[in-house]
């Protein structure tokens, strides 16, 4: 499990730039894939639940990662902080409302990136290339992500990720 889960974050981190960025964390609880924060401006973990927060503190402490980190027990619709980027971590698909979720995160930054398994699998699913999350919607802005953006995710990988352009910032993803 280790290993796949320096594959997540690499793959991660090779698919979107969080260098210098403030980040809105969602379902960040239990903190396994909070790696990709060292190089990030600050983060927003954001978790409902409580004791999902206590592995996700000793991760940022473990790590060395706690002068980048706000934690916070919230149900991420509550949330008012402005971001660069909303960060869904395995979490989008258990939400009631994906798509008030998505337009709620609209709200808070320009980017989303939602990293899940594919629908109707557990964990980080059985396929080879990320697909679409079906039911997440997609933002009335236009096109969400490229074929070449997903395979450059990683062939290898065995989950989704999607970045969502919202409409406040038009250029090219990082």
């Amino acid at each position: 499990m280790a290993t796949d889960i320096a594959k997540v974050i690499a793959n991660l981190t090779s698919f979107y730039d969080f260098r210098n960025k403030s980040v809105v964390h969602v379902g960040a609880g239990g903190g396994q894939f909070i790696a990709y924060a060292s190089d990030a401006y600050h983060v927003v973990a954001v978790d409902p639940d409580a004791a999902a927060l206590e592995p996700l503190r000793a991760a940022i402490d473990r790590l060395g990662l706690g002068d980048r980190f706000t934690v916070r027990q919230a149900v991420f619709e509550s949330l008012t902080d402005k971001a660069d980027v909303v960060f869904f971590e395995f979490c989008l698909h258990e939400m009631n409302d994906p798509e008030a979720v998505l337009r709620h995160a609209r709200t808070l930054a320009p980017e989303a990136l939602v990293i899940d398994h594919a629908p109707g699998r557990s964990g980080l699913g059985t396929r080879r290339r990320p697909r679409r999350l079906h039911g997440a919607g997609r933002p009335s802005s236009g096109p969400v992500w490229s074929p070449a953006e997903c395979s450059r995710a990683g062939s290898r990988s065995r989950m989704s990720m999607r970045w969502l352009r919202g409409s406040r910032r038009s250029e090219s993803r990082p």
